[in-house]
């Protein structure tokens, strides 16, 4: 089992954000910025079962933008020049978790990631619909098939 707890200021802070529709990121910085977070993580295996799972909570605060200012609305920027905001990939809560277990020649698997959704909106105000991914998987070993031998 483990914990990590972090607390950062920052000045210059580089941020990818994406503007209109195509998926083209944009570097630019903020002047000054905070992020802070823990994560909380286990493991365990016994015999032929392992699991493992994770839980990380971020914030990720900035103002003021002193590059690519020209990306953003003359309201949003006015806004943003004295108002903390969510940076644009920042995701509030992320999970991981997953099993296994191996029965003579057949592996059982199954894993689910979720996270709580990235910013959007006027200044990253509100969030994207949370999700969740999760995968079954079954692997079944198979005898080698002897391969011919051609002369």
């Amino acid at each position: 089992m483990g914990f990590d707890a972090y607390y950062k200021l920052a000045t210059d802070l580089i941020d990818d954000g994406q503007f209109g529709q195509a998926v083209v990121l944009t570097q630019f910085n903020w002047a000054r910025a905070y992020s802070e977070g823990f994560e909380v993580k286990a493991k365990y295996q016994t015999g032929n079962f392992r699991a493992y799972a994770n839980f990380a909570f971020n914030i990720t605060r900035a103002t003021d933008p002193v590059s690519n200012q020209y990306l953003l609305d003359s309201d949003e920027y006015a806004f943003l020049l004295t108002h903390y905001h969510y940076t644009d990939d920042m995701q509030m809560m992320t999970g991981s978790s997953g099993a296994s277990y191996h029965w003579n020649k057949t592996l059982f698997t199954v894993d689910m990631r979720y996270g709580s959704g990235l910013p959007t909106g006027l200044a990253n105000s509100s969030f994207n619909q949370p999700y969740v991914t999760a995968n079954l998987g079954i692997v079944q070993e198979l005898p080698a098939m002897p391969v011919p031998v051609v002369n």
